[in-house]
């Protein structure tokens, strides 16, 4: 029961920091949860938390972290930027390992080099997680943020190499240059070679299921939660990086291709709920944990008579100091080389635009941003922790508190430097302007050639010219979004999920109604959820998107409740295709009334957003009201638009059932040449591939709506 008590501290813990989040917007989430797990400790005291097994730590948060990240990182903007990734992930931890390892060994010398090194190994990696989580008022670019992103995977690895090699050299009193840089590559290209292999047959394995009709979406998903321990616990008999081989696992997996369907679409979705739900529970728990061993850490060596408090606030300091400097002067010697190379090169204007750094003062405040971005976490935590307590010898090993106590006060020290130093260096959202007006330029570059294919479509027939006009009018309005940048995009993201709170609130109101099958309720209430959070994916960034991950879980469990009917066969297949039209239009209605009353607002913002969302939900509701078995349909409040389908129809003298039908193909069509398109232009390198990412998945939120 120890072991229960424990676990359910920790998440009450996690979810009780999301809501005092709140409280505190200047404090991160990180800080904030490592402030409870010391409330939690010095409240409980030794029965708080039983002793952390740092091996069971890295395999079990670690490594489904380090995977989670692998799987979204762009392969192309890794190829584009290695110089500056290899540099950060190998020779940075190189230098900072040896800097520290100097430093203190020169302020304590009661320190052994050895034992110094390792732990400038431990407080090398950085946590981008944590970073993610005390950024949500700065923007980076796109370039700064795919080299945190890489460096954080890799330099994991190294700084837990490093440190594993000085810990044999401080326990056995032996090292060999030549042996341990054999043993390094062999570790590491080992490491790499055994995830890629085992990502590459997980990729296949999921393939031939799939092929086959017998993966599902829970089986698809438990596979991806498993593969991380499996690809660790393997890479750690084999004598390779565990930590490499996750890594590799997750990139070759995301990397494989696979056909884009509506039902892969909702896959991924499902599969991407779990991972955010994981994610921050497993990032919440790292972070308590942290807190309720900071007692631990600190309280041996600040009691102990053999070195002075002020003798270890000074060393520690020293240390931290040693950390930040070292890492800004390698990233400033990097950002400046990379800016006289632009500058040679005479693309200064667009090495401006990507990142900042092409002249003195923009390298310098590049290289403070990614200084600054770069705290420590969960791997040092969990790495020091490894400290073994006594040598060959048999003796203690030595200052391991002191070693401990430094750690944890570096972790702190640049978690506070990342939440209050960052926004004053790192440009604002605003700034970011120019990466959204691009991605407007992508989504152009892929609507209007659609437009023009669509517009080819056979009209031979009253009923398809009325289908055409009304297809053609939304992509009409889709274009003129993307060349109008007067809509606040944080404003439009807000719109939808209040839009999306309303839908689910008027489906939710049909739960008790007899004559509705309360499994189908659910499940189109978990398909409202999961449009709910990929809208607020698109809109990762503004202050709603923190929101929304709070409420995941309640989505996650809807829809998980309804694919276990399913497998036990108790699905309601037959209940839900009977109350769609009756689900759907509901929430519809909900929406366009809601939409109508919010384009009267005083705010001129959420006015355009409105009239702007409205148009789309009245595109969806004429699609529903043929379903209705009396021919007739309650018309909703609110203004209806000009061009609708029923009045195209009505001017074309057809068939409004047969322009239906003909619209839901056309716009079908459609969403399949946009994918089409997407896919030809990160081929042709006119698009990168996060841009792709979003606009990919905008249209599968259109495929599911459909």
């Amino acid at each position: 029961m120890a072991l229960f008590h424990i676990a359910l501290v920790l998440l009450v813990s996690v979810l009780v920091s999301a809501v005092l989040e709140q409280f505190v917007p200047r404090v991160s989430l990180p800080l904030v949860q490592v402030a409870i797990g010391l409330a939690i400790s010095l409240l409980l005291g030794s029965v708080a938390l039983a002793q952390v097994d740092p091996e069971l730590f890295l395999v079990l948060f670690i490594a489904p972290l380090l995977f989670d990240e692998s799987r979204h990182v762009s392969l192309a903007s890794m190829a584009r930027h290695w110089r500056p990734i290899a540099s950060l992930s190998l020779g940075l931890v190189v230098a900072t390992a040896l800097a520290v390892g100097v430093t203190l060994h020169a302020a304590l010398p009661t320190v052994p080099l050895a034992a110094a090194i390792a732990l400038g190994g431990a407080v090398a990696p950085t946590d981008a997680a944590a970073v993610y989580a005390l950024s949500r008022d700065v923007a980076v670019t796109k370039r700064q943020d795919a080299i945190l992103s890489a460096e954080s995977l890799f330099n994991d690895a190294s700084g837990v190499v490093t440190f594993q090699f000085a810990v044999a050299a401080a326990v056995t009193g032996a090292f060999s240059v030549a042996e341990v840089s054999v043993a390094f590559a062999v570790t590491f290209a080992g490491g790499l070679a055994v995830g890629a292999l085992m990502g590459l047959a997980g990729a296949l394995v999921l393939r031939a299921l799939g092929s086959t009709g017998l993966e599902s979406t829970t089986a698809h998903v438990a596979f991806e939660v498993l593969t991380p321990f499996l690809v660790y616990l393997v890479a750690g008999e084999l004598g390779v990086s565990g930590i490499l081989a996750v890594v590799a696992a997750g990139i070759v997996m995301a990397a494989m291709p696979e056909r884009r369907t509506p039902a892969r679409a909702r896959m991924r979705l499902v599969s991407s709920n779990v991972w955010e739900f994981v994610t921050f529970i497993i990032n919440g728990v790292v972070f308590v944990i942290l807190g309720m061993e900071l007692p631990r850490a600190l309280l041996p060596s600040w009691r102990s008579p053999a070195i002075s408090n002020g003798t270890l606030l000074a060393s520690a300091a020293a240390v931290c100091l040693v950390v930040v400097a070292v890492r800004l002067g390698w990233t400033l010697a990097m950002e400046l080389v990379r800016a006289r190379s632009l500058s040679r090169s005479g693309a200064a204007c667009s090495g401006a635009a990507e990142g900042g750094a092409a002249t003195a003062g923009g390298a310098l405040r590049s290289a403070a941003l990614l200084t600054l971005a770069g705290p420590k976490g969960a791997i040092t935590l969990s790495v020091i922790l490894t400290l073994p307590y006594l040598t060959a010898a048999g003796e203690p090993f030595p200052e391991r508190n002191v070693l401990v106590f430094i750690a944890s006060f570096v972790i702190v020290a640049t978690l506070l430097l990342a939440n209050f130093a960052m926004p004053l260096v790192a440009p604002s959202p605003e700034d970011a302007d120019g990466e959204a007006r691009a991605l407007d330029e992508a989504r152009l570059a892929v609507l209007e050639p659609v437009v023009r294919e669509l517009s080819r479509h056979p009209r031979d027939t009253a009923a398809a010219r009325a289908a055409r006009r009304f297809v053609l009018s939304g992509y009409g309005d889709r274009i003129a979004r993307a060349r109008n940048r007067t809509v606040d995009p944080h404003v439009l993201v807000c719109m939808r999920l209040e839009t999306l709170d309303r839908q689910r609130a008027a489906v939710a109101a049909l739960a008790g109604d007899p004559a509705l099958s309360p499994a189908a309720v659910e499940r189109y209430d978990a398909q409202l959820s999961e449009l709910f959070s990929m809208v607020a994916r698109l809109g990762r960034g503004d202050p709603s998107a923190t929101r929304v991950r709070r409420r995941r879980p309640s989505a996650l469990r809807a829809l998980a409740r309804s694919l276990a009917d399913e497998v036990r066969g108790r699905g309601s297949d037959g209940a839900f295709e009977r109350t769609l039209p009756v689900l759907a239009r509901a929430s519809q209605e909900a929406a366009i009334g809601y939409l109508s009353e919010a384009a009267r607002d005083p705010s001129p913002e959420r006015a355009l957003a409105a009239r702007l969302l409205l148009s789309d939900h009245w595109a969806v509701y004429n699609a529903l009201v043929e379903g209705s078995d009396t021919g007739a349909s309650p018309v909703p409040p609110g203004p209806r638009p000009r061009r609708d389908l029923e009045h195209l129809a009505a001017e074309q003298g057809a068939s409004l059932a047969e322009a239906r039908h003909l619209a839901r193909a056309m716009t079908a069509e459609g969403l399949r040449l946009e994918l089409d398109r997407i896919e030809g232009l990160v081929a042709s390198g006119d698009i990168s591939h996060g841009q792709a990412a979003e606009l990919t998945e905008e249209v599968h939120v259109l495929q599911l709506g459909l």
